[in-house]
């Protein structure tokens, strides 16, 4: 009885652990490939910059964006933010000097928009869908809803 009864608690333990372990339909849909985009334009280096100082010249700022694209739905992106004040002087937006960020996103485009997310980073969620403008020369690329505070378009120049 013993000799019959370990093969099939072994079965049975196998059968458990490979079930447990096949990826849902869901944890499929999560993981990125590099697909290609519909919009050939979108090839090549954008970069974003943005300087602002207050009427009295105490407080100025500076952004600064890159994203790079290959065609495919994976997108390199880069931005770096600096803060001037009077009593302080130049500082990085972070708590040391030297602040920056770097992602990739996944870019998916439908009928003029756009949304993005982290790339395969299982916790990250897709944004809502917005808008997306090419100049006529393809040179211009301004993404609505991309910036952090989503007041304004950002306008992107390829370089």
């Amino acid at each position: 009885m013993r000799k019959t009864l370990f093969p099939l608690v072994i079965l049975f333990l196998f059968l458990l652990y490979t079930g447990c372990e096949n990826p849902t339909a869901e944890t499929k849909e999560k993981i990125s490939v590099d697909k290609t985009l519909d919009d050939p334009r979108f090839n090549g280096q954008f970069e974003y910059s943005n300087y602002w100082m207050s009427p009295n010249g105490i407080e100025e700022s500076y952004q600064f964006r890159i994203l790079a694209f290959n065609v495919t739905n994976k997108v390199y992106y880069y931005t770096v933010y600096w803060s001037y004040y009077y009593s302080s002087g130049w500082n990085w937006s972070g708590n040391y000097k030297g602040d920056s960020s770097t992602y990739y996103y996944e870019f998916e485009i439908e009928n003029g928009k756009y949304r993005k997310r982290l790339w395969d980073n299982r916790y990250s969620s897709w944004s809502s869908w917005n808008a997306y403008d090419f100049s006529d020369d393809g040179n211009t690329l301004t993404l609505h809803n991309f910036s952090f505070d989503g007041a304004k378009p950002s306008v992107f120049e390829k370089k």
